[in-house]
């Protein structure tokens, strides 16, 4: 039992950590960047684009686990794999970025209501999108894993 609740404090500590060091870039490229879209539609879009990665990462999880061998993918796949690992994290540290500085200044309604509930579910369901993008890797990377929790491959002494 220990060992599942080390393991589930890994992926969340990963899980936020990664986006919390890859903050300076967000701040960096929007102080370089200044944009005059609409925030609703920066926040719409780096959503979108979150879900993308998460929901792939989430497909190849799925293959593996049903006997799919992906790691028959290659060098082409697993780099496209860490590419995707990368981005889902900067993803989720734009729409944390963005959603701090610019939520105050959404219009009233129901739009940015379902905005910040969107927000909220993204970083709570955050750690599952790195567990199975961590998993994926493992796989690609043909690593010694052990399944110590259910249905996610990772390595018992930490990710």
């Amino acid at each position: 039992m220990a060992g599942i609740i080390r393991q589930i404090i890994e992926i969340v500590f990963t899980s936020y950590l990664l986006p919390a060091l890859l903050l300076p870039l967000v701040w960096l490229a929007s102080a370089l960047r200044r944009s005059t879209t609409d925030p609703m539609v920066v926040i719409r879009r780096t959503r979108f684009a979150y879900l993308a990665v998460a929901a792939a990462f989430a497909l190849m999880w799925a293959l593996a686990r049903s006997g799919v061998p992906i790691e028959a993918g290659g060098r082409w796949l697993t780099a496209l794999a860490w590419i995707a690992f990368v981005m889902l994290h900067l993803l989720f540290a734009m729409l944390a970025a963005t959603m701090t500085a610019k939520y105050a200044s959404l219009p009233e309604g129901t739009a940015k209501e379902s905005s910040f509930v969107f927000f909220l579910a993204i970083v709570v369901l955050h750690p599952a999108a790195t567990a199975a993008g961590v998993s994926v890797l493992y796989r690609l990377l043909r690593l010694v894993y052990h399944q110590v929790l259910p249905g996610i491959d990772l390595v018992p002494g930490g990710i």
